[in-house]
């Protein structure tokens, strides 16, 4: 079957963080349990006043890197894409100067860096920072680590970005095998690989396959995140525009909606993920006949989108070489 432009939506990874955990302060910890709950904003001021007390002439704390690393995080799931690579330009230039570009810290905001990038449709930028990240994890931890998982993920999505699919598919099986082994079936970590499966699949005509990945991400979500996880958002709208390639339009608008509020609430009216869940959701009421709604909503999501291109596009300065390159 002839492979079709994939409408959904990947997941461009499991978060990096370079934990605050060993030595790290309860501000930073109490940081660190915001993102993984998807409260990006609250997680914002408890970073930045850690940063502040981290300051001190003549000294380099290397907590302040990873309090870098966390803040970019922050600011890349805000879709403040300059904010972020700013950031984990400042960790990096940090480990660097203590000497320490090889630890699993300096790994962390490599790929968290190589995420941005990827974001911002630059792969071919984004490719060497997550191959140098995951050989820096790879030599440290070994290759069967399951943290490798998360790399080998990212990696693959470039790969599918690059219309690469056997690479991509067989980083993304990669990665879920180790995780299935580390974890057994059911843990959040596989959520990522799953999802981005199932964008492959529907991308190759797969759709049967695609969906299986994707309810089951759904599933694995839902029971570890929780209901209003900011993530969950992109994992429904994906499994509805997959029911609407099925000819299942009531239970697609359904997911859509749901999708829509979760983004809404907790990345708000303006965020680049909403913006694509809308646009997902005019096609669907396009083909359900209701062509006034289906206007008004891609009206809206074309707004959102193009607001998201121009504040993070137009001052960002790339190699032009590399910048034709990714296109």
């Amino acid at each position: 079957m002839g492979r079709t432009k994939s409408p959904i939506l990947a997941m461009a990874a499991l978060l990096i963080a370079a934990a605050g955990g060993r030595g790290g302060t309860e501000s930073l910890l109490a940081a660190d349990r915001l993102i993984t709950e998807g409260r990006y904003a609250e997680a914002e001021p408890v970073l930045l006043g850690e940063l502040e007390s981290l300051r001190k002439p003549g000294q380099e704390d290397p907590l302040l890197g990873a309090v870098l690393n966390e803040l970019g995080i922050v600011y890349r799931q805000q879709a403040r894409y300059l904010e972020a690579e700013r950031m984990f330009r400042r960790s990096l230039s940090l480990y660097t100067k203590l000497g320490v570009e090889q630890s699993l810290a300096a790994a962390s905001a490599l790929a968290n860096l190589g995420l941005v990038y990827m974001d911002l449709r630059y792969c071919r930028k984004a490719e060497p920072l997550l191959r140098q990240a995951l050989e820096i994890r790879r030599k440290v931890l070994g290759p069967t680590h399951p943290t490798t998982a998360v790399l080998l993920n990212n990696l693959a999505e470039v790969y599918r970005r690059l219309d690469k699919p056997a690479e991509a598919e067989q980083g993304f099986q990669e990665a879920l095998t180790l995780l299935e082994t580390a974890y057994g079936p059911h843990h959040p970590r596989l959520f990522a690989p799953l999802n981005n499966l199932a964008v492959l699949c529907h991308s190759q005509g797969r759709t049967r396959e695609a969906i299986v990945f994707s309810e089951r991400a759904v599933r694995i979500w839902e029971k570890s995140a929780g209901p209003e996880h900011p993530e969950l958002a992109t994992a429904l709208a994906n499994l509805g525009a997959l029911y609407a390639a099925e000819g299942r339009r009531a239970d697609a608008a359904g997911l859509f909606l749901r999708a829509l509020a979760i983004a809404e609430r907790g990345l708000g009216a303006e965020h680049p993920t909403t913006g694509h869940i809308l646009q997902l959701y005019s096609a669907l009421l396009r083909t359900m006949k209701r062509s006034g709604e289906a206007k008004a909503t891609e009206k809206r999501a074309q707004a959102i989108l193009a607001h998201s291109e121009r504040e993070n596009l137009q001052h960002h300065t790339v190699d032009v070489k590399v910048l034709l390159a990714s296109r």
